[in-house]
């Protein structure tokens, strides 16, 4: 509802505000006519309202906004009639204030200038003065039409605003024309005094430039009070000047050129005051450090302001082109230039380097009429006096020298300050929770400061300038040097130490099979431990640990040490060169993992080695308590029975020896029976009942006199004894096909895989050989397979190809997959087994990743030997 407004404080904090700010007619008279309407529509409402069973009484509702409503119309009337007393106030005072200008009567040109001014101000505000008499009058017709009471006299004063402005206008034009014969008057005596004031400037402008401050005789500080002189002159004719153009304004005259006086005025600002506003900050700064003793004055200082001396003086031209051609600025480019040039050598004379023995050769050479200088007390100004410009030559080679002996001094103080604080990185080396006593960690920092240092000590002593501090140069040199042999010694030994400690105290059985190295170790390790690391621990300071300590006889007691380990050592090395010759396959293990073998009572510990010592087998089967070897099981879980159980007592490597050989017997005898059994059952229940490589070289052996079966029924007469051989070979595939489908367990699988490819391989064969009419075994497409046969006469099976014949070497295979068999595949076999028959070796070539490992290692395991690949 609108009467809401009534109540708003928002709303009439908003409306004070504005009116505040001196709102305009028209809004209050908008809100004027919007409160006008709600008093009627008040009024209108009515008294009584029947709702049902009662009547509603709006009698003190109405009684309440009618005295809301009357308190916006008194503000809004209020600030309405301030505004309007205020205006026509203003507007009064304004017009009487012109009447009284327009009664003076002129006497000279500023009286005159002064009414006419008047004069035309009236006419220029002609219009603004009318549009504020009309505001001031609609505002006295909005109080009247709402109500508002306003004292006659001010709605009379109002009406009669606009006849005194027109009576104001009319006394204006009057006036002026009555000012036309004095304005020619005036005018003719404006003409003369411009005139001679033209040519005063004229007169001025010749002086400037013959005897100004651009002139070449003139030296920079004349010049400089020459100026100041110009500026002041010019300041003055700028302030005749207005006056005249003032007076030629006022009078219509044409406005006077003053030619001379603008180059004057823009010579000074554009191009002298530049030059010589340099000059002066220039004489000033100079006069100021020229004050400063010797010993406080601050050559950086020094230089920078040099520096932007001469900036300011090359940026001048780029200003002002053309300037670099005045006589002015070439003498104040060579004034700075020659200071500038100057500031080099004293900032040279102030360095640190310079001591007191410099300047007495400098005085010497120069000018030793001048007798002693005191530095400390000593101006700038006295330096200058010294002339020491004049001595260029020899003043270069004191700082030189004096330069390259404070390097010198400063490069030797830092390197005695660096090996005052190295410190070595100590440790404590522990093997497991035990700890074994103090070691040095990696010194590359010492390392890295000692490349440094030595280089700079080699600096140094190169240099002619080292007379001074030679003999401290010659005992860093012998010192560093020193350091270095040392660190070198001490980290060979303690890598010898910590290998040998490891095997002397960490195993007693290597202690009881090397009792004489052992003691010989025990000895070497108190004078280590005890005598060096734990002093080195308390003070590891590396100057002190290397050269300072047991009157540097370090180096020595280091090498002592070192010869005295590399004898232990070579005992061990001489010990496990011993049992690897006694059980070969130790040279596939390190000799730390064989140290850990050897010096252990327990057999277990060769567990986690067995992989590296056999092809496939990760675990010896222990019984009774591990004090018997029953078996083996290979990486994929599968395990043999030996057919004799081994005990592992004694050397490590004759039981392993006995354990390498019962593994060869028992693969032998499971083999026979293998492929005994082999055509006395159903070939998929035989696969189950077989070891992984058992099946391989049983199916192998089976297949060789299966395809010479063939042969010798085709010798016979049976033409299709080859067809009805590759019908064989397909259904026996055919089978381990379906039976791999099948459920089976991972080893099955695994081993029936391996099958397939074999069987694959070896029904392409006979295939090939229905293919190409292969019909003798004699004929060299099967003389080139490897064939497997059991030799009854050495009651074991031999491998043949071409040539070659080859023993089956019984290493347990346990699941290891196959390589598929590829014509290619076949030829390098061929190739390789060829030449092991004449006893020499292979070497398959061939891009990366195409398998010559591979087929070599597929070959290993077809013969059941050890393949062991290196990485070359």
């Amino acid at each position: 509802m609108e009467q809401m407004k009534l109540w708003d404080k928002i709303e009439k904090n908003k409306v004070q505000k504005n009116l505040d700010k001196n709102a305009s007619t028209g809004y209050i008279d908008r809100y004027l006519s919007f409160y006008k309407k709600l008093t009627k529509d008040i009024e209108n409402f009515p008294q009584q309202y029947p709702s049902y069973f009662i009547i509603i009484d709006f009698t003190n509702v109405k009684q309440k906004c009618m005295e809301k409503n009357e308190e916006w119309l008194e503000m809004l009337g209020d600030k309405l009639k301030q505004m309007a007393t205020s205006n026509i106030n203003e507007i009064t005072e304004e017009i009487e204030e012109h009447h009284k200008f327009l009664k003076i009567n002129p006497g000279n040109n500023e009286s005159l200038a002064t009414l006419l001014g008047i004069i035309n101000s009236i006419q220029d505000m002609s219009m603004e003065m009318e549009f504020r008499i009309i505001d001031v009058q609609e505002q006295f017709r909005i109080l009247k039409m709402y109500g508002f009471q306003v004292e006659p006299e001010l709605h009379k004063k109002a009406e009669n605003l606009g006849n005194e402005w027109n009576n104001l206008i009319y006394q204006a034009k009057k006036t002026d024309f009555e000012s036309l014969q004095r304005k020619e008057t005036f005018a003719k005596i404006t003409q003369k005094e411009v005139l001679l004031f033209i040519e005063e400037i004229k007169r001025a402008y010749e002086k400037y430039v013959e005897e100004g401050p651009g002139t070449d005789g003139v030296s920079l500080d004349r010049g400089l009070e020459l100026l100041e002189a110009s500026k002041e002159q010019v300041a003055q004719f700028n302030k005749i000047r207005e006056q005249k153009v003032r007076a030629e304004k006022l009078f219509d005259l044409p406005i006077s050129k003053y030619d001379e006086l603008i180059k004057m005025e823009e010579m000074n600002k554009k191009t002298y005051d530049l030059i010589y506003s340099i000059y002066k900050d220039h004489q000033n700064q100079v006069k100021e450090w020229s004050l400063k003793p010797w010993s406080k004055l601050d050559s950086q200082e020094l230089t920078k302001g040099a520096d932007d001396f001469e900036k300011r003086v090359r940026r001048l031209p780029s200003k002002n082109p053309g300037i670099e051609q005045l006589p002015p600025y070439i003498k104040l480019k060579k004034t700075v230039t020659g200071f500038k040039d100057s500031v080099p050598l004293i900032d040279r004379l102030k360095a640190p380097s310079i001591q007191e023995r410099h300047w007495e050769k400098i005085i010497a050479q120069t000018r030793p009429d001048l007798g002693e200088i005191n530095l400390k007390t000593i101006t700038l100004s006295k330096v200058f006096e010294l002339e020491l410009q004049n001595y260029q030559d020899v003043v270069d080679e004191v700082l030189t020298e004096a330069n390259a002996e404070e390097k010198n001094e400063r490069n030797l103080r830092q390197i005695e300050q660096t090996w005052k604080t190295q410190q070595f990185e100590v440790v404590k080396y522990s093997k497991g929770n035990e700890e074994r006593g103090w070691a040095i960690k990696s010194p590359d920092d010492i390392r890295a400061a000692l490349e440094d240092n030595i280089l700079n000590l080699q600096n140094i002593a190169s240099s002619k300038f080292v007379r001074a501090f030679s003999k401290r140069v010659k005992k860093w040199e012998k010192d560093l040097n020193m350091i270095n042999d040392v660190i070198d010694i001490w980290l060979i030994v303690q890598r010898k130490w910590m290998y040998l400690e490891s095997i002397f105290n960490g195993s007693g059985d290597i202690r009881q099979q090397l009792n004489e190295e052992a003691k010989k170790f025990d000895r070497i390790n108190t004078t280590y431990r005890k005598k060096i690391m734990e002093n080195v621990a308390k003070k590891p300071n590396v100057y002190a640990c290397c050269v300072a300590s047991e009157g540097g006889s370090r180096l020595t007691e280091l090498r002592n040490i070192s010869t005295e380990l590399d004898k232990c050592q070579k005992s061990l090395t001489n010990y496990l060169e011993s049992k690897r010759n006694s059980f070969a396959r130790f040279y596939f293990i390190s000799s730390d993992d064989l140290l850990f073998i050897l010096g252990s009572s327990n057999p277990k510990t060769i567990q986690p080695h067995l992989l590296k010592l056999f092809d496939n087998c990760k675990l010896l089967n222990f019984t009774k308590g591990d004090k018997v070897i029953a078996g083996m099981t290979s990486d994929e879980g599968e395990s043999f029975e030996f057919e004799v159980p081994q005990k592992p007592e004694g050397a490590v490597e004759d039981w392993m020896t006995r354990v390498e050989d019962e593994m060869k017997n028992t693969l032998h005898v499971i083999a026979k029976k293998g492929i005994m059994f082999y055509a006395k059952e159903k070939r998929t229940k035989w696969i189950t009942e077989q070891l992984g490589m058992i099946t391989l070289v049983g199916t192998q052996v089976w297949w060789t006199f299966s395809v010479e079966d063939v042969f010798k029924r085709v010798g016979e007469g049976d033409k299709h004894a080859m067809k009805a051989e590759l019908t064989k070979q397909s259904d026996d595939l055919n089978d381990l096909i379906a039976m791999v489908r099948t459920d089976l367990d991972d080893n099955t699988r695994r081993k029936i895989n391996m099958l397939i490819i074999l069987d694959v391989h070896a029904r392409d064969i006979v295939d090939r050989f229905v293919r190409d009419s292969i019909l003798s075994e004699k004929e060299f497409d099967w003389e080139s397979q490897l064939r497997f046969l059991w030799d009854r006469k050495k009651d074991d099976i031999l491998i043949r190809q071409c040539t070659g014949v080859f023993d089956f070497c019984y290493e347990y295979l346990g699941l290891s997959s196959r390589l598929v068999i590829t014509p290619l595949t076949d030829r390098c076999v061929m190739t390789l087994t060829t030449a092991l028959s004449f006893y020499l070796g292979g070497a398959p070539a061939g891009p990366a990743g195409t398998g010559k490992t591979e087929t070599v290692k597929d070959l290993s395991k077809s013969l059941a030997i050890r393949c062991v690949v290196t990485n070359c």
